[in-house]
């Protein structure tokens, strides 16, 4: 692992209130080329070279394995940008590493080739990769194609992988998890995208001055969308992700979005990120009646009265949900049973009072009804008057 000098963090297309930064490199010239010498991290006696520019004029660009005598192990951060002349590369086998924005702007260029024996990169159809081929690290910006579907063994895009190129549409694979710096930057063809579910950051400048991109369809899991990422396109509305947190500065400069709607979720939200545009001087100055939708007290509203950003858009307060869920009871478990226990009591009562009546009234019924039959059985009965014999018996029985 070698130590490179360059400023591996900063970028190249600059915003109003974006700085970048490099640090004055000890440069050596070799023909064509201008390097810097990297010392190795763990033996300071090994020495090795980072081209850091390139003057000539070869159609047929092959970077050299070696330059005075040492190593070219890397390729700096603004290392051979904006050659529009330029159609191939050639890495050799003994390079590791690209800066930042190797090779961006160079809009002539239809193809990346790689030594065989580098263990770092492959180059696929002219498409630079990583030897793995789980990162796309280039697309040639000069390829004219109407689009271009990334393979499904990609999970990371490099910084300007596919910027100025001029395709109109570009399929992310679900596997996709990181997008990088100026992934699309001046993709000026491109009209939507769709960012895949496991991506959860739009990086800097990603879709900066995308002038066509009218539609972008953003996954829920998204928790940052940063600096000037959707800046300069042609983006009339967003439904912005419900797992949104983190909107940069000057994330939507410059586009005709004239309302959006943002969630509570969302606790920072950066200077100018809505209701600017660039003026011809290229600074930024307050559109025209922008809107902001939001929940009162939060970070929505909160821009909006900020001095910085003071007449760039009005607040409109959405109705306030509920905060706090009704306090929930805890059941007792025993309650049930005692309401059931207590209705089953009050029913045995009232049944066992119906019954008490019915034998008050049956004993009051039956009482009346034996001392009917008492007074029955107190009279006298009546004598019985033997009947006379017709045949004159009693006359007899008398003599």
């Amino acid at each position: 692992m070698f130590l490179c000098p360059c400023a591996a963090d900063e970028d190249t297309t600059v915003l109003p209130g974006k700085t970048s930064e490099e640090p004055a490199l000890d440069t050596k010239t070799s023909g064509d080329f201008t390097y810097v010498e990297l010392t190795n991290a763990e033996d300071s006696s090994i020495k090795a070279a980072c081209i850091e520019d390139y003057k000539g004029t070869d159609v047929n660009l092959i970077i050299p394995e070696t330059i005075d005598g040492l190593d070219v192990v890397m390729l700096g951060d603004q290392c051979i940008c904006a050659n529009r002349m330029v159609s191939r590369i050639e890495l050799p086998k003994t390079l590791q590493a690209l800066g930042e924005f190797t090779f961006a702007e160079c809009t002539g260029l239809k193809e990346y080739a790689v030594a065989e024996d580098n263990p770092y990169f492959e180059a696929e159809d002219g498409i630079l990769y990583t030897e793995d081929k789980t990162c796309l690290l280039r697309y040639p910006a000069g390829r004219e194609t109407e689009s271009y579907t990334i393979p499904d063994t990609v999970t990371t895009l490099g910084n300007v992988a596919f910027a100025y190129n001029k395709m109109k549409s570009v399929t992310l694979p679900d596997s996709l998890t990181t997008l990088g710096k100026m992934s699309f930057s001046d993709c000026t063809g491109l009209t939507e995208i769709t960012v895949p579910a496991q991506v959860a950051t739009i990086p800097e400048y990603c879709f900066y001055r995308c002038k066509n991109l009218k539609k972008a369809d953003l996954n829920n899991n998204i928790t940052t969308i940063d600096f000037a990422a959707f800046a300069c396109t042609a983006i009339e509305s967003i439904d912005l992700p419900t797992g949104l947190v983190k909107i940069g500065q000057c994330a939507f400069v410059d586009t005709p979005m004239k309302s959006v709607t943002i969630s509570s979720k969302v606790t920072d939200i950066g200077y100018s990120a809505f209701g600017f545009r660039l003026a011809a001087d290229q600074s930024l100055v307050c559109g025209d009646g922008f809107v902001i939708r939001g929940i009162a007290g939060s970070a929505a509203e909160k821009y909006t009265k900020e001095a910085e950003n003071a007449g760039a858009a009005t607040f409109e307060a959405l109705n306030q949900p509920q905060t706090e869920a009704p306090a929930a009871t805890t059941p007792n478990p025993a309650e049930p049973v005692e309401k059931g226990l207590s209705a089953f009591r009050t029913v045995g009562i009232i049944v066992c009072c119906c019954l008490l009546v019915l034998i008050a009234v049956i004993a009051i019924v039956s009482g009346k009804k034996r001392g009917k039959q008492a007074q029955k059985d107190e009279t006298p009965a009546e004598p019985i008057v033997p009947a006379e014999p017709e045949d004159g018996s009693a006359e007899e029985d008398s003599e």
